[in-house]
């Protein structure tokens, strides 16, 4: 069948051969005023083209129909755009494609050459626009308005769901950072990672609305006293800086975050945590900072001596053990020195009234005395501190007799048979050399008992008497 616009061009073109040059000029007047494009055109151009119907260049190019889809991108822009960069509707088509593929024109000022079945429209694939969730049973006309055209309906979710924004827009407009497409209200897709309070320990599992109390959500705090003013046992005595203390592990586990070194009492060995609770020191939550720093104040129940040595218990005591003790008896007014040293403190110390203990040698060794108070309780005088067994008394200067020559090798017991006298009435040793010579008297007591006029002590045997003296009786 031949159509009908072939049979308008055909008949025009025998008019024109069969008049001739005299018609021509009969109708130039016509034809200047119409153009010839316009008299074979194929039918009125559709309405919003309609201002070109007499202009036919500016959608044709003599000779060359396919310089025709230049001239409708040059005119419609945004395609030409979208074509070269693939993107949108028009970038994605399967080529080869022109414009009148889809668009035709020629067919009446009422032609609709942009309609389309909106129902089997491909929104995944053929725009920018992926359509996921809820928004696949959206209806076209919710995000495209009458009058404007599809290309130009916004990507922005708050344009669609300003109505839905209970943050009145403090967070934004970009409401997908935390909606999903499946659901509204769930907000699965927020990071709170990259907000200025990331969410550690036992915060990742707290309800949003715990710290956020309405939805002005950038207006929630960001300091640990504006959630936990309530667990704040202190009564803010220690500040509001909780995290210096508490962790996002365990509000109640503070032990080892707290640098109490830079207190004025450094926890040092059995004081530091977790040998010593806080609570142990710190018996009243709110006032940390009026904790005594005395020993004392913790360990009045330790103090055995029942403060009689004072309240400076690191002077013996240190941080290590309680039982362990740090004491200089040599600044003490009884120095230990010899055995004393190695002497269990028990030993002198019956109690732990250490000041009651005795400081006389006699107290701790009348025991030891086996001379029975004769030469009095002033044991140091003979005896010290090396031995019990050894001594340093001076016989010639701490009694009337004075050792010489042999007597001076003499054993003590020699002449000193028993330290003590055998009875209350018994007489002394005294000076007489009979009393250690009897045995060697060898005239019977007959010259009496001053041996030293005829014997001399450098030996027994060595008499200094001359023939025919007679000795003194």
């Amino acid at each position: 069948m031949i159509g009908k616009s072939l049979i308008q061009r055909v008949t025009r073109h025998l008019l024109r051969m069969a008049c001739g040059v005299g018609m021509v000029l009969a109708l130039a007047p016509a034809v200047q005023a119409q153009g010839i494009e316009s008299i074979m055109a194929p039918g009125k151009l559709m309405q919003g083209h309609a201002k070109y119907e007499d202009d036919c260049k500016q959608c044709h190019v003599k000779l060359d129909r396919k310089a025709q889809d230049g001239l409708c991108m040059d005119c419609h822009k945004p395609v030409g755009v979208d074509v070269r960069a693939k993107t949108g509707f028009h970038g994605r088509l399967d080529q080869p494609v022109t414009c009148k593929d889809c668009h035709s024109d020629h067919k009446g000022r009422d032609l609709k050459s942009t309609e389309f079945d909106q129902k089997k429209f491909d929104h995944n694939h053929k725009t920018d626009y992926t359509l996921k969730g809820k928004h696949e049973k959206v209806a076209c006309d919710k995000c495209h308005v009458a009058g404007k055209k599809h290309r130009e309906a916004s990507q922005d979710c708050n344009t669609c769901h300003v109505k839905d924004d209970k943050h009145k827009e403090s967070l934004g407009t970009n409401c997908a950072a935390c909606h999903i497409e499946k659901n509204w209200k769930e907000t699965g897709k927020f990071d709170h990672e990259k907000t200025k309070f990331p969410l550690l320990g036992k915060h990742v599992k707290v309800e949003c609305k715990e710290c956020h109390k309405t939805l002005m959500y950038k207006e929630a705090p960001k300091d640990c006293f504006g959630c936990h003013q309530k667990d704040d046992k202190h009564k803010t005595n220690l500040g509001k800086e909780c995290g210096d203390c508490h962790n996002a592990q365990d509000w109640k586990t503070t032990e080892g975050r707290f640098k109490h070194d830079k207190t004025k009492f450094q926890l040092r060995n059995a004081h530091a945590a977790p040998t010593v609770k806080c609570v142990a020191c710190h018996k009243d939550l709110t006032s940390y900072r009026n904790t005594p720093l005395l020993c004392i104040s913790c360990h009045k129940k330790d103090d055995k001596h029942e403060t009689q040595l004072g309240d400076k218990c690191e002077s013996c005591h240190n941080d290590k053990a309680w039982k362990g003790t740090t004491f200089n008896h040599g600044k003490s007014r009884f120095p230990l020195t010899g055995r004393h040293i190695i002497a269990e403190c028990k030993k002198c110390h019956e109690t732990m009234r250490y000041k009651d203990a005795p400081r006389d040698c006699y107290s701790c060794h009348k025991k030891d005395d086996k001379h029975k108070q004769i030469f009095g309780v002033k044991c140091e005088s003979c005896h010290n501190t090396r031995a019990w067994t050894t001594w340093s008394f001076n016989h010639d200067t701490q009694t009337k007799y004075r050792l010489e020559s042999s007597h001076i090798k003499v054993a003590c017991e020699s002449c000193h048979k028993q330290v003590a006298p055998l009875g209350k009435d018994a007489a002394p040793i005294g000076n007489a050399c009979v009393a250690c010579h009897r045995k060697d008297d060898v005239h019977n007591g007959g010259f009496g008992p001053r041996c030293d006029q005829c014997h001399q002590v450098e030996s027994w045997k060595k008499v200094k008497t001359r023939v025919g003296q007679v000795p003194d009786k």
